[in-house]
């Protein structure tokens, strides 16, 4: 089965070569390069509206955001999935990163002007959530973590995650060097 013609909004490579794409409100897999598709799921979970962006480690254990704050796992290739996300209300969820099953990061905007930025860990695959404060606005555009294990946010600025302190440091140069 291909996916819809053009629509697919985002995607996630394994290194296997397998591919993950996603339109506004389901996930396909293909595994021979993007020459068809087939859609993970038979039905639409619920809340999977706005679909925002996946992200998988292997063939069978991914993640999944909407713009409306839901953040959802899979464990079995996308067949079904798990909202994993607390009581967050108000919140707009632009970017997830997943370092392994347990850890990973979800950042985005609180409404208003300007929006302000957001970010919150989990340790436990989503069961828990922990905030990390950003000083920042506009939203979290990207997280990513390094090789190394330490977690990058953009937002009108570069931040790394001090564990220690438990929130993120200013990484940029200061506006004077920027030239």
């Amino acid at each position: 089965m291909l996916a819809p013609a053009g629509h697919l909004i985002g995607f996630d490579r394994l290194e296997d070569g397998t591919l993950f794409g996603h339109t506004d409100n389901a996930v396909w897999r293909s595994g021979d390069g993007g020459h068809s598709w087939s859609r993970t799921h038979a039905a639409k979970p619920s809340g999977f509206h706005g679909l925002a962006g996946i992200d998988f480690l292997d063939g069978l254990r991914g993640w999944a955001f909407t713009w409306g704050g839901g953040v959802y796992r899979t464990r079995d290739g996308g067949v079904t999935w798990v909202s994993r996300n607390p009581d967050w209300q108000d919140v707009r969820v632009c970017t997830l990163a997943a370092r392994n099953a347990d850890e990973l990061a979800v950042g985005g905007a609180f409404p208003g002007k300007p929006a302000r930025s957001w970010v919150h860990l989990s340790r436990d695959g989503g069961d828990t959530w922990q905030a990390a404060p950003l000083e920042g606005d506009g939203g979290v555009r990207r997280l990513r973590w390094s090789a190394t294990g330490e977690l990058w946010a953009c937002s009108r600025g570069i931040f790394k995650f001090d564990g220690a302190a438990g929130r993120f440091l200013r990484m940029d140069p200061p506006r004077s060097e920027r030239r």
